[in-house]
């Protein structure tokens, strides 16, 4: 696909779709985020040094990224490293993970656009994480004899079907990557059969399990104070919930205290802007809500007397802070993981796996199925319909706790034999950092360290 009908593809889209978009800018901000920069308006990057551009979509694929980055930045001192996002919950991630970088948001993929911000960031690199493989940037990367490698790569089913279905219009697209490194086999595969070249695409393993935290830490003091847990709490963490799933959590709850009265339940959104929304709901059931960036707050039903609303052991917390979860995982007795009882696909179950907790999950895993089928594979990880059978398993759960344990255990071994997909990834960008240090026309890299001084 030429880049004048690719534009004019995106012109016909947006002409179809920009009453929704424009509602969903007026009414949630959403989309109006990096506007500017989305559209090519980048700072300019300063100084003549070599440079790779590492982007992630969202949260999940700006911290998998994280250890490569690291690991390039140790071994690469003299490149520099730029990081984007699409999403904006993904560009907090990134500032609050690479401070010091230059983090901006993606440009659409538009022409005019994807030139912008290709002429102000100069790339000799550029390292896409897992997915996003955009006809326009490709193309004009390639214009400008920019290598676009894609790393911890993944081709999900519903992806490959609806790309399959345009392959006409694709054709082209894909060979341009300079080099997949793909998480499975399967996913490898379909990229083949898209029209990549074979000797372009290695098998690598899966990031993420490189930057899940496996240390059998305690959890931290100061912040079981904060959140008013006490030692002979229970803890049900829900993690990453979408609307629908706090619905079933809370009636799951609302039936276990009544068999558990040390029950706390934590719970996590997927999205900021969702946070009031997750209040109002935790009191319109009736619970006392301890939010974690805020004072407690009472609720409103006959469940929660005047004395109990006002003390700061509110029985449920919600967690309206980003980069915390990870920490709170360690906190909990059995966890949930959200975007599963809903048809979102799921989100990291490796993540409280890595700290021996056992996930428990529901029926829509379909964007975590390689992870989700390793730890059903060790019955490491539990499944379940409905909400109601969620109230039944946690129940068989907490009533078991040393089961649970063991379920934790095996989950952690599983991450632990997992990792090392970094290493390898390093080594496929090795060899074309090489190559283009040896480029005609490039900074020598004592001049660069100078000019980046």
């Amino acid at each position: 696909m030429g880049t004048l009908l690719a534009d004019l593809a995106y012109l016909f889209l947006f002409a179809v779709w920009s009453p929704w978009l424009l509602y969903k800018m007026a009414t949630t901000g959403k989309y109006r985020a990096g506007l500017r920069e989305r559209l090519g308006g980048v700072r300019r990057r300063r100084g003549e040094r070599f440079c790779l551009w590492v982007h992630g979509v969202s949260v999940g694929e700006v911290a998998s990224a994280r250890t490569l980055i690291e690991a390039f930045s140790r071994r690469f001192p003299d490149w520099e490293v730029v990081v984007s996002t699409t999403t904006a919950t993904g560009q907090q991630t990134a500032r609050r993970l690479y401070p010091g970088r230059l983090v901006f948001y993606y440009p659409l993929d538009l022409s005019v656009a994807v030139r912008r911000t290709l002429a102000r960031i100069r790339p000799d690199l550029l390292c896409l994480a897992e997915h996003d493989l955009w006809p326009n940037l490709l193309r004009l990367a390639e214009a400008r004899a920019t290598p676009v490698v894609l790393v911890n790569g993944v081709f999900s089913e519903r992806t490959y079907a609806l790309q399959k279905r345009f392959l006409p219009l694709l054709r082209g697209t894909h060979r341009r990557l300079r080099a997949a490194a793909m998480q499975t086999r399967q996913y490898a595969d379909r990229l083949l059969a898209l029209g990549v070249p074979a000797e372009k695409v290695s098998v690598t393993g899966n990031m993420k399990y490189d930057t899940i935290d496996t240390s059998p830490l305690p959890p931290p003091a100061g912040l079981m104070a904060e959140l008013t847990l006490e030692p002979d709490d229970l803890v049900l963490v829900a993690g990453s919930t979408h609307p629908g799933e706090e619905e079933a959590l809370l009636t799951a709850y609302a039936r276990l205290r009544e068999r558990f009265s040390q029950l706390r339940l934590i719970i996590a959104p997927r999205h900021p802007e969702r946070f009031d929304e997750v209040a109002a709901l935790i009191r319109g059931r009736g619970f006392a809500i301890r939010r974690r960036s805020r004072k407690p707050e009472p609720g409103g039903g006959e469940r929660v007397s005047a004395e109990r609303a006002h003390t700061d052991r509110a029985p449920v917390i919600l967690v309206d802070t980003l980069g915390e979860l990870t920490t709170i995982y360690r906190f909990a007795h059995v966890v949930f993981v959200g975007g599963t009882l809903v048809p979102i696909g799921g989100h990291n179950v490796m993540e409280p796996a890595g700290l021996a907790k056992m996930p428990i999950v529901g029926p829509h895993t379909f964007r975590t199925t390689e992870a989700v089928e390793l730890l059903l594979a060790r019955e490491a990880l539990r499944r379940v319909a409905d909400g109601e059978e969620l109230t039944r398993v946690l129940a068989e759960f907490l009533a078991e706790p040393e089961r649970l344990r063991e379920a934790g255990e095996r989950a952690r071994q599983v991450v632990l034999e997992n990792q090392g997909a970094t290493g390898r990834n390093l080594e496929l960008l090795a060899a074309l950092v090489a190559e283009r240090e040896r480029a005609p026309g490039r900074v020598p890299a004592e001049r660069a360290r100078a000019a980046g001084q």
